[in-house]
């Protein structure tokens, strides 16, 4: 619907918006066009196309899209996402009036739109909503398109991480199926504790404004290797006006660099756009490298074959049209003969060791050790100030606000602490801290001695992190032999 209420052909917004005949039969008169098919007759097509064994791969990107099942997983995504954030419900982004609540109760109606119009091949995304948010200490200014949008946006990026697997090497731990910074972090960690005793040349780059600074005509270039990316016409039409999209209120102007950050479709795209750079690090046998969206790390125990890897990465990064942030920008000698401090260095928000070791960083540490204080000393207080110390009920509740604080990791950075990182010293040293902080906290709000506080402290039978810490990482088996 255009500002001056006249009906529009492009499917800027498949549906009527709420408030102006958005109920069934008004989407339902919307959706039958003349010459127009159902999206039941074209899932029978399409499957017809995929079983059978003479249809061309490629054309599998375009009758993809119209796989129902796709679109029920991304209704089921955002019902979850809206079970975990009740707000969410009432948002309506982009230039649509059609709230998250009123398209995931009307699945069926919005799929059918949303399918009819790609048929048609008179499907164009909305104007996208700029929204500037906080992310990871830092503002960034980030386009929300309409959940319709949206939708068929996750189903694209869906696609085409499935088809960019056959390019995207196997050192790239972002946005794949079964790849996680966790992953990346621990086989950084293997590589070091296997070559543990000798000097380790290890650089870290990190892309400044990367999504801002990827040139189409490259990023097209690497996605017609894709196998029938280049037959996919629908696809690929979709693709090119995904990377570009008009933005609400601002006069369009078509540009050939950058992607529209907070769109589904990127972070593929942005996997895809460094494929040359892992290929030329695939060629040097004797290095170690993993990269993480735009974050990468490369290490050798040659100090030849690490300088030239270096020059092999500003050479590609250039050729790309990008530039490293140079503070980010990290080259080190980790030794275990250098003091911990120094023989370490930082990446995906964690501390690896030059012996393998992966920790917490030493702020995160430092804010989880105040943060820790601060809870048990609020809840002791508070304990002693509703109940007679000493008292059943004074003991119940400490007992189970101390153990929810173990068992539930409800402290900031107790997650990190116990699922990602790798060192048992740190958890023990929390677990050290907590008894001390606990013994203190009694004595100055219930009044107690240091001896008959420690004794009410053991006989709350608080859980151990470590314990929580190995359950974790190796196991129930593993803690119930050794305990």
């Amino acid at each position: 619907m255009s500002a001056n209420g006249r009906t529009v052909t492009r499917m800027s917004n498949p549906l009527p918006r709420v408030g102006q005949g958005a109920d069934a039969q008004a989407v339902t008169a919307h959706r039958r066009v003349p010459g127009s098919t159902s999206y039941r007759e074209i899932r029978a097509h399409t499957n017809h196309q995929l079983s059978s064994r003479s249809a061309p791969f490629d054309v599998r990107w375009d009758a993809e899209l119209f796989q129902l099942h796709r679109y029920r997983t991304v209704f089921e995504r955002l019902r979850l996402r809206a079970r975990l954030d009740p707000a969410l419900c009432h948002s309506a982004p982009g230039d649509s009036r059609l709230t998250l609540s009123w398209v995931l109760d009307h699945q069926a109606q919005v799929t059918d739109a949303i399918l009819a119009s790609i048929d048609r091949d008179d499907f164009a995304f909305g104007p996208h909503r700029r929204t500037r948010l906080a992310l990871a200490g830092k503002l960034r200014d980030l386009l929300v398109p309409s959940w319709p949008d949206r939708i068929l946006l996750m189903v694209m990026a869906t696609l085409l991480i499935e088809r960019s697997a056959a390019v995207v090497s196997r050192r790239v731990f972002s946005f794949q199926k079964g790849r996680s910074a966790r992953m990346a972090l621990r086989e950084l960690a293997f590589w070091l504790r296997e070559r543990k005793g000798q000097p380790l040349h290890i650089a870290r780059r990190d892309i400044e404004k990367y999504g801002d600074g990827i040139v189409h005509e490259k990023l097209l270039t690497t996605l017609m290797r894709l196998p029938g990316f280049g037959e996919s016409r629908r696809y690929r039409a979709l693709l090119m006006q995904a990377i570009d999209p008009p933005r609400l209120d601002e006069q369009h102007l078509p540009t050939r660099i950058g992607l529209p950050a907070g769109s589904p479709i990127v972070p593929p795209l942005e996997n895809l756009y460094l494929v040359p750079l892992d290929e030329v690090m695939a060629m040097r046998p004797g290095l170690f490298y993993a990269r993480y969206g735009d974050d990468f790390v490369v290490a050798s125990s040659n100090r030849a074959e690490f300088e030239l890897a270096t020059h092999l990465i500003d050479q590609q990064i250039s050729r790309l049209s990008l530039r490293c942030g140079d503070d980010k920008r990290i080259d080190r000698t980790l030794s275990p003969a250098d003091d911990p401090r120094r023989s370490a260095i930082e990446w995906l928000g964690m501390r690896v060791l030059a012996g393998g070791e992966i920790g917490t960083k030493f702020a995160r540490f430092a804010d989880c050790r105040r943060q820790l204080k601060q809870t048990i000393s609020s809840l002791i207080e508070r304990a002693c100030r509703q109940f007679p110390s000493g008292s059943d009920a004074h003991t119940r509740f400490l007992r189970t606000g101390l153990s929810q604080l173990v068992l539930d990791l409800r402290s900031r950075h107790l997650p990190e602490l116990i699922h990602q990182q790798n060192n048992p010293q740190l958890v023990a040293e929390l677990d050290r801290l907590m008894a001390s902080v606990s013994v203190r906290a009694l004595e100055r709000h219930a009044g107690l001695r240091r001896r008959p506080a420690w004794q009410l402290y053991r006989k709350l039978a608080v859980p151990s992190l470590t314990h929580r810490f190995r359950e974790v990482n190796y196991g129930a088996r593993h803690v119930t032999r050794s305990a």
